[in-house]
């Protein structure tokens, strides 16, 4: 494991040291999706590449949402249940599109957000 420390500036960016962006060939315009463990006080980058992370948003009903949790690679999922039989969610979720790119869910828009 390699280990650097980096401060935070005045508007709460840090950077990457050198370093690590060549040994995880990270380039400029490259995405990265932070995931934050709350209780270990830990921060996991993921760096998406060529317009692969996509954002999706919308309202779905139960079968839609386990369709998508089965079809898809979903790194983030979000939702909240928005009727009283919990039939009907909110969701916010993002999509690694690697291995696929199609993202046709019914009632959720999705937009890249990676750069390429």
């Amino acid at each position: 494991m390699i280990m650097e420390t980096v401060k935070v500036d005045s508007k709460g960016r840090i950077t990457i040291p050198a370093s690590i962006r060549l040994l995880l060939d990270i380039n400029d315009g490259d995405t990265i999706l932070l995931s934050i463990d709350e209780d270990n006080y830990r921060i996991e980058l993921k760096i998406f590449k060529n317009n692969t992370l996509y954002l999706c948003k919308g309202q779905l009903d139960r079968q839609t949402l386990l369709e998508m949790l089965e079809k898809l690679k979903v790194v983030s999922l979000k939702c909240r249940c928005i009727d009283d039989e919990c039939q009907q969610y909110r969701c916010e979720s993002y999509i690694d599109t690697t291995q696929r790119n199609n993202l046709d869910i019914d009632g959720m828009n999705c937009f890249s957000v990676s750069g390429g």
